[in-house]
């Protein structure tokens, strides 16, 4: 699972979007690769285009892309510029997989 910072803007996006890339091709072919998004507090647009060239990069290794723990804000860009569609976004918290339930603590 790729876990992100509390940032992802302009300002870090190429660097976020090369370990997002290098963590596809390293895992290789298998299931989706996960990407935590829980700890984001700070986002633009930019971050939308990073996790569009991951789950492009995803799909052609034969893989997907899933994201968790989304922020309502990065929720709203991707609603705004129509493209909620194209990234898989996981409706469970960080650390839950779709086949277990959700606990409450």
């Amino acid at each position: 699972m790729l876990v992100l910072d509390s940032e992802l803007t302009q300002a870090c996006a190429a660097a976020v979007q090369q370990r997002g890339l290098a963590g596809i091709a390293q895992e290789g072919e298998g299931g989706a690769l996960e990407v935590d998004c829980s700890a984001l507090e700070r986002v633009d647009s930019t971050a939308l285009a990073v996790m569009l060239s991951w789950e492009r990069a995803s799909r052609q290794s034969g893989r997907g892309l899933v994201l968790r723990g989304v922020p309502e804000k990065l929720l709203a860009l991707a609603e705004a510029y129509g493209i909620h569609d194209l990234l898989q976004v996981a409706l469970e918290p960080a650390g839950v997989s779709a086949t277990e339930p959700a606990t409450a603590g």
